[in-house]
């Protein structure tokens, strides 16, 4: 299993574990302890989060595109070649599409936590990737505190990305 949820979906890989030889998450974020929670940068970020989907929602392309530099590296034509491609995907792609990416952001103001947090260790081949250059807070350290869920667990930080390693 390929899980690309952001942490979204992985509270699924418990329920499938029957069925799985092993799974594969990339960049989990936003899976708090309590100490982050109440934290001034935590809630500057879950605001920034909440404004992202928002902007996704009502299809403010110009809102959502700010963000960009803080998740990929590049030059200025780079990002701008980057906001195009999304620009054109926003055009083709289902509605649903964007709601659940901007859902994603939503929930992380504690949905994705909640989900997590009460898991007992899973005995399953897991390999974590983490993006080298992520924001710490939101996914170095969710990274980390999933890892605990796994028994068995190796974790693979990927060079050269922040947080959209594909770009």
């Amino acid at each position: 299993l390929i899980d690309h949820s952001g942490g979204g979906a992985t509270a699924l890989i418990w329920r499938l574990q029957a069925h799985l030889i092993g799974a594969v998450v990339i960049n989990t974020h936003c899976y708090w302890c309590p100490e982050d929670v109440d934290s001034p940068t935590t809630k500057k970020i879950l605001e920034n989060a909440r404004r992202f989907a928002a902007d996704l929602r009502q299809k403010n392309e110009e809102g959502a595109m700010d963000l960009i530099s803080s998740w990929c590296f590049g030059e200025a034509n780079f990002l701008q070649s980057v906001a195009q491609e999304m620009h054109d995907a926003h055009e083709i792609s289902a509605r649903g599409h964007w709601d659940y990416t901007a859902a994603i952001f939503e929930w992380a103001d504690g949905e994705i936590t909640d989900s997590l947090k009460t898991k007992p260790e899973l005995e399953l081949s897991t390999v974590l990737l983490c993006s080298k250059h992520a924001p710490s807070l939101v996914v170095q350290d969710s990274t980390l505190r999933l890892r605990k869920s796994f028994s068995g667990c190796s974790t693979i930080y990927i060079p050269n990305s922040k947080l959209w390693w594909e770009v």
